[in-house]
């Protein structure tokens, strides 16, 4: 886990705790979480000195020195390796403000703050040894899969510019590197500003991709989305980056990632070389995954590499400018910084908050309960379902007729497809169904209820479909795909019925598992 130490000698953070590199004095270890510091920008200087002002008066602002002082993950202002001041949300007043460690309540010091050079000077060894170990992981793992193709996260964020570094120092593939830029439709426009300026400025092999439908597009079909229903990652992330691969790295891809252990509780779970079931052509790679937020910060700063200039507003992390995860701190700091984008999503709230009749909707948006909403389905039958005994067959008519032709496409995945004039039937060795206008006929062979209820699912899937792309990654074959707005299932599909059993299908369709207004088929009538 990554650690601080402090150099009292030359006042300065010492990543790992190591040694001092300049006069190399035995560092004590600062007690801050995870190592996650970051060096105070003049910009945020001027705005925590207001927030100590306001709160504690001038005497305590002017402390802050002009000079290097450091910002924690959990808001502590660090100052000559000592905690002075901690940056806390009141969820009362919804505003920021400071107190003060009991240690300087009575201390009339003067903090001396820190040298930025001699910061980097005293890391300089550890840096360097970081990047060799970084670069050389790389190579290992490049070789080790040699037969992928190999790309670069490019987020816009601090680590992902670091990991784009660090791969552009390796041989091998530093020629034709891929450079993917996921953009969410909630990016900043900095950021967004900044990839596109970086990629000119290194000649970078940019790939920008974008999901089938904006975040605010989403929202209307959906609703926000909660903690509880976080479909923004599935629609926004995962659905074009399967698209992207489908396309243009069918046999899978290498995807080297800025992703670090100590960004989450949930991360420092993760392995070195890790797989999401959800992208299943990706093997991801962290080659900076033990790197801490100083560490980071150092490179950047000693190697001079240019970096997104929301950092030096206060942002300790960049990504969706909106998030059902974030803190009412953070969401606070982005209303403050882009009121605009905020109004907007505040806006999409309480127009949702009036569909659904929720009281006191300024106490829902603002006290943040719009992160733990819950879908309430609300089922409308557009299928009438009966069952003759003579035939033994099921047989579905879809009420509005205009929903046939997506509901053909979706039925292609259970076998071989034959066309009758207006006829079409798919069988095999399991199920036969035949499609005739707004008809569905379906015959189980044998006792296969378990294709029958495949069957329904997949139906269901078909009528509630909103194109999102979310189910691509469920097919490892890369049948299933993104086409005018529209799930095609092509000519690859080998019928194994993966995309559709039991234990993927509410986790693969994210309208049938967040939609709240879903179109059912009714129980057949005996």
């Amino acid at each position: 886990m990554p650690t601080v130490g402090w150099c009292e000698n030359c006042n300065v953070p010492i990543i790992e705790a190591r040694d001092c590199g300049l006069c190399g004095a035995v560092t004590k270890r600062l007690r801050v979480s995870d190592g996650e510091l970051k060096p105070i920008f003049k910009l945020e200087k001027k705005r925590y000195e207001k927030i100590v002002e306001a709160s504690l008066g001038k005497e305590y602002a002017n402390k802050i020195p002009n000079s290097l002082s450091f910002y924690s993950k959990m808001g502590e202002i660090v100052i000559d390796g000592e905690k002075v001041f901690r940056i806390i949300f009141d969820k009362g007043s919804k505003t920021d403000k400071a107190i003060l460690f009991k240690q300087f309540s009575k201390n009339d010091t003067k903090l001396r703050g820190s040298n930025l050079q001699k910061t980097i000077d005293a890391n300089k060894y550890v840096l360097e040894d970081m990047e060799q170990e970084s670069i050389h992981f790389l190579e290992r793992s490049i070789k080790e899969m040699k037969d992928l193709p190999v790309v670069v996260s490019f987020s816009g964020g601090k680590d992902s510019t670091v990991v784009l570094v660090l791969s552009r120092k390796i041989e091998s593939i530093k020629d034709n590197l891929d450079v993917i830029y996921l953009n969410t439709t909630i990016e900043f426009e900095e950021t967004t500003e900044y990839v596109h300026w970086l990629a000119d400025k290194w000649n970078l092999n940019l790939i920008e991709t974008t999901p089938a439908h904006n975040f605010f597009e989403m929202c209307e079909k959906l609703g926000p989305p909660s903690r509880f229903m976080k479909w923004c990652c599935k629609t926004q992330k995962f659905a074009p980056m399967n698209y992207l691969i489908n396309y243009r790295y069918p046999k899978g891809v290498l995807v080297i990632s800025g992703l670090r252990s100590a960004e989450s509780r949930n991360r420092k779970n993760f392995q070195r070389i890790q797989h999401n079931r959800l992208i299943p052509k990706q093997t991801l790679v962290f080659p900076i995954y033990e790197w801490s937020s100083l560490s980071v910060w150092l490179y950047l700063l000693w190697k001079k590499i240019p970096f997104n200039k929301l950092y030096k507003k206060g942002y300790s992390r960049l990504g969706c400018w909106v998030c059902p995860e974030k803190t009412l701190k953070k969401l606070k700091f982005t209303e403050e910084t882009h009121p605009n984008l905020m109004n907007k999503f505040y806006e999409t709230l309480r127009n949702f908050a009036n569909e659904e009749k929720i009281k006191d909707v300024d106490c829902w948006i603002h006290d943040g309960k719009w992160q733990l909403r819950v879908t309430h389905y609300k089922h409308k039958f557009v299928c009438l379902t009966k069952y003759c005994s003579l035939t033994d067959q099921f047989t579905y008519w879809v009420v509005n007729p205009s929903s046939m032709r997506q509901v053909e496409e979706f039925m292609k995945i259970f076998g071989k497809v034959e066309k009758r004039g207006d006829e079409t039937r798919i069988t095999n060795s399991e199920i036969q169904i035949s499609i005739n206008g707004n008809w569905l006929r379906v015959k189980p062979n044998g006792n296969s209820t378990g294709f029958l209820s495949m069957f329904e699912r997949q139906l269901e899937k078909a009528l509630n479909c909103i194109h999102c792309g979310s189910c691509l990654g469920t097919c490892n074959k890369g049948a299933l795909r993104l086409e005018n707005n529209t799930i095609v299932v092509s000519a690859n599909c080998i019928h194994c019925l993966e995309c559709i059993k039991p234990k993927g299908i509410r986790k693969g369709c994210i309208s049938l598992n967040y939609n709240t207004n879903l179109l059912s088929i009714d129980k057949p009538i005996t």
